[in-house]
């Protein structure tokens, strides 16, 4: 927000949450935030300042505004959410269902959710390509990373499927990813166990 704040996923266990603004100019943690149980992923919309957090246990996505640090809304999200990203130029927030196999989209305006798109199974880590409107999806058991249309007027899932080489689960895609066009129909991904983001391959 514009005070530049840092947020970041607080908790002992899957039975509470809280997130933890932590100021650049001093460095020091202001008061916690209490979401919801067993909060995991986390993402920020810089262009409206809201913080939208992922609370596994509780089945919701908390929606704090940064700019109060107040909790503005609760949205029942999804069997399990794990992860967040955002595509700040249409205000769509996109949430991988951990046991539900999908990805539900909450529209940011009306803080509802407006879709949801079945992707593999155990969508974990997620990726944004926000100058071509894709997302990127890492399923867990399915070994696969499925890719999403998200421009079009209902976002729906590519036809083109992705396959991992190794085992992609607990690995997080990078929050915001910049990929190169893609091209053909056959396509690798490589899993970086130090970074744990995902590489493209051409074959």
């Amino acid at each position: 927000d514009s005070r530049r704040s840092v947020y970041f996923v607080s908790h002992s266990d899957l039975a509470s949450g809280e997130v933890i603004p932590l100021s650049t100019g001093t460095d020091t943690p202001d008061t916690p935030i209490l979401t919801g149980a067993g909060s995991a992923g986390i993402a920020v919309n810089e262009l409206t300042g809201y913080v939208y957090v992922a609370n596994q246990t509780d089945n919701t996505v908390t929606i704090i505004n940064g700019m109060s640090n107040a909790v503005v809304a609760t949205v029942n999200a999804c069997a399990e959410p794990w992860d967040i990203v955002i595509n700040e130029n249409t205000n769509r927030v996109y949430v991988s269902c951990k046991s539900g196999g999908s990805v539900n989209v909450i529209n940011g305006s009306t803080d509802s959710v407006m879709t949801s798109i079945l992707v593999g199974m155990t969508p974990m880590g997620m990726g944004i390509d926000e100058e071509r409107d894709l997302v990127y999806v890492a399923n867990n058991i399915s070994g696969t990373v499925s890719v999403i249309a998200a421009l079009a007027a209902s976002p729906g899932l590519l036809s083109r499927r992705l396959t991992c080489i190794g085992d992609p689960a607990e690995k997080w895609v990078s929050s915001k990813i910049r990929l190169p066009p893609i091209i053909g129909s056959n396509k690798t991904l490589s899993n970086n166990t130090e970074s744990g983001k995902l590489a493209l391959a051409f074959v």
